[in-house]
C-alpha cells in the first residue's frame, strides 16, 4: 500500500516536471490564472515564444467572443530553466581547401579544451559529399560523450580528407548533412535540449545526390548554428543561413580562429535562452459572467498563426440555503417530546454501560489466560529459535570458511599465472624514483607492487606527502597499470590526475613530491 501511495505521489510529480520542461511555443499550463476574478473580473495566461528576439505588446491581438480586448497587461517573464545540452559539430572537411580543416581543428581544440558544463553531451560528424558505398557522415563516437579528453584526441587525431573532386571541387553534400544531423540529434536524451553547430564553407553540391534546398523540416527545434569559413574572402550570404534563423539559431562568417572561437563559446553560453525564447503574460478584464458558460479567446502573434487558446468558463457559486425555523424554536414547541425522549436515552445509556461492565469483566479472566498461554509458546517458540539458529550459525561458518579458501586459492592461481605471463615475456619493468636529490631504482618482480610510505609496502618511499599505502602497479596480462589506492595527494600521470591509468614506457609518476620515471 506504501508503495502504491508513493507511485501516486511520484509520477503525477515527475510528469509535471517533465511537461514544465517540454513546453512548446504557445499557451502554457492547463488553465487561466483567476485568482482575481471575484474582485475585478482579472483573467491571465502565459504565452511563450521561441523566437529570442523580444517581442512587445504591439506584437499581440487578444480577442474574446471575437472582440478585440484594446486594453490588456503585458509583460515578459524572464524564468529560462536551466538544462543539459547534447551538441552536434558537423565538421566538413574538403581537400581542396585544407585551411578551413586546419582552422575547424584549431577552432574544436580550443572549446574543448576550455571550460565546458557538467552533464553536456557532444559529437561530431564529419562529411564531404555522398560516395557509394561509403558512409556520408563519420560520427567520431558511437554516442554523445561528455567526456572532454576523448573529444580532443579525436579532434587531434582527425586525418584531413585527400579525396579530390574534378566537379566543384569546393563544394560538400551541405544540405543533406544538415538533414541527417536532425535526425542523429533526435536520438537525444529527453530532458536536453539539442542544437548543431556547422562548421563550413557554406557551399552546396547540386548535383547527383546532392539537397537544392536547405532542409525545410525543421519541427524537431533544434537551434543551428553556423560557423563559415569562407573561400578566397567570399563574405556573400548562403543559402544555410536561412536555415540558421528560421531554427532561431545564429551565425559567423570569419577566418580567425580567435573571433570564432569568442562567437562559439557565446552560442554556447546563450543555447538554453535561444532555445526556450520568452514567456509573456498577457493579462485583462474579462465580459464572463459566472454563468458556466464558455468563452471563446483568441491571440493572434505577430511571426504565428491566429491561435484558439481554450474557452474561458466562470462557474456559479454555491447557492446560499435560506428559510426554516430555528432549532430553538423547534425545542419550545415539543418540550414534552424532547422530554421524554432524553429520559429514555438515559435509561438507554445506564442500560448499555452495565452490559459493557459485565462484558469486560469475561474479557478481561479470557485475556489473562490467553496472555499466560502466549507466554508458554513464546519461551516454547524461543528455545527452538535458539537451537535453530546455533545450527544455521554453525553451517554458515563451514560455508563461509570453505569459501574463503577458494577464494584464497584462486587468487593464488591468478598470481601464479601471471607471474608466469611475465616471465613469459620478460616483462620485468623498472621504476626510476626521484626523492629529491635522492634516486632509488627499483625492478617490478611480481604482479601487484604496492607502493607506500609505510615498511610493508614492496617499494618504500618515505615522504611526508606519500600516503601509507599510496599506489598499486598491477600487471593486468597485457601491461602494467597504475592504480590510486584511495591516497591524500592523488596520482597523476603526465600531469593528469588518474584513478586507474595504462602505463607505457618513459611515463611519469607523480606520488605527492616523488617523480617516478617507467620503464618497460
Amino acid at each position: 500500500m506504501k508503495k502504491l501511495t508513493s507511485i501516486f505521489i511520484i509520477v503525477p510529480l515527475l510528469l509535471g516536471i517533465y511537461g514544465y520542461a517540454q513546453t512548446p511555443r504557445g499557451f502554457k499550463g492547463g488553465d487561466y490564472n483567476k485568482d482575481n476574478y471575484p474582485e475585478n473580473k482579472e483573467i491571465s495566461f502565459i504565452w511563450n515564444d521561441r523566437n529570442p528576439k523580444e517581442k512587445s505588446k504591439g506584437d499581440f491581438t487578444l480577442k474574446e467572443e471575437g472582440e478585440e480586448v484594446k486594453d490588456f497587461e503585458f509583460r515578459r517573464v524572464t524564468n529560462v530553466p536551466d538544462r543539459k545540452k547534447t551538441i552536434l559539430f558537423l565538421w566538413e572537411d574538403i581537400a581542396s581547401h585544407h585551411p578551413q580543416s586546419d582552422f575547424t581543428r584549431r577552432l574544436l581544440s580550443d572549446f574543448f579544451d576550455g571550460n565546458l558544463d557538467s552533464g553536456d553531451q557532444f559529437n561530431i560528424a564529419v562529411f564531404n559529399r555522398h560516395v557509394s558505398g561509403e558512409v556520408f557522415l563519420e560520427l567520431k563516437f558511437d554516442n554523445f560523450t561528455s567526456n572532454r579528453e576523448i573529444l580532443l584526441e579525436a579532434v587531434r587525431k582527425h586525418e584531413k580528407s585527400t579525396r579530390p573532386f574534378s566537379s566543384l571541387p569546393k563544394t560538400t553534400d551541405l544540405y543533406a548533412a544538415v538533414s541527417d544531423g536532425f535526425k542523429l540529434l533526435e536520438k537525444k536524451p529527453v530532458a536536453n535540449i539539442g542544437a548543431m553547430v556547422v562548421i563550413t564553407a557554406g557551399l552546396n553540391f547540386h548535383g547527383s545526390g546532392g539537397t537544392p534546398d536547405p532542409p525545410s523540416d525543421l519541427g524537431s527545434e533544434i537551434p543551428v548554428y553556423i560557423i563559415r569559413y569562407p573561400f578566397d574572402g567570399d563574405t556573400s550570404p548562403k543559402g544555410i543561413y536561412r536555415t540558421a534563423d528560421q531554427t532561431f539559431g545564429d551565425r559567423v562568417t570569419t577566418t580567425d580562429s580567435n573571433i570564432a572561437l569568442a562567437t562559439l563559446r557565446e552560442f554556447y553560453q546563450n543555447m538554453n535562452k535561444r532555445q526556450y525564447g520568452h514567456d509573456y503574460q498577457i493579462t485583462w478584464t474579462t465580459k464572463a459572467t459566472n454563468d458556466g458558460k464558455s468563452n471563446d479567446i483568441t491571440l493572434t502573434v505577430v511571426g504565428s498563426k491566429t491561435e484558439k487558446l481554450p474557452s474561458l468558463v466562470i462557474q456559479k457559486p454555491d447557492p446560499v440555503q435560506t428559510g426554516g425555523r430555528s432549532l430553538k424554536e423547534w425545542i419550545e414547541d415539543n418540550l414534552i417530546l424532547v422530554i421524554a425522549a432524553g429520559a429514555s436515552l438515559l435509561v438507554l445509556i445506564v442500560v448499555i454501560v452495565l452490559l459493557i461492565v459485565r462484558n469486560n469483566k469475561k474479557q478481561k479472566t479470557a485475556a489473562l489466560k490467553a496472555q499466560k498461554d502466549a507466554i508458554d509458546a513464546r519461551k516454547r517458540a524461543d528455545e527452538a529459535k535458539a537451537d535453530h539458529d546455533r545450527y544455521v550459525k554453525g553451517q554458515e561458518a563451514k560455508e563461509e570458511d570453505k569459501r574463503n579458501k577458494e577464494i584464497e586459492e584462486q587468487k593464488r592461481a591468478e598470481v601464479e599465472r601471471l607471474t608466469d605471463l611475465m616471465r613469459a615475456k620478460n616483462l620485468y619493468p623498472r621504476l626510476q624514483c626521484m626523492l629529491g636529490n635522492e634516486r632509488l631504482n627499483y625492478t617490478v618482480g611480481k604482479p601487484v607492487t604496492t607502493i607506500g610510505s609505510k615498511d610493508h609496502n614492496d617499494l618504500t618511499l618515505q615522504r611526508p606527502t606519500v600516503s601509507r599505502e599510496h599506489a598499486l602497479l598491477e600487471f593486468n596480462g597485457a601491461g602494467f597499470e597504475i592504480v590510486d589506492n584511495n591516497s591524500k595527494n592523488k596520482v597523476i600521470v603526465n600531469g593528469q590526475i588518474v584513478q586507474r591509468a595504462n602505463l607505457r614506457n618513459g611515463d611519469k609518476i607523480c606520488l605527492g613530491e616523488v617523480i617516478i620515471i617507467f620503464y618497460i
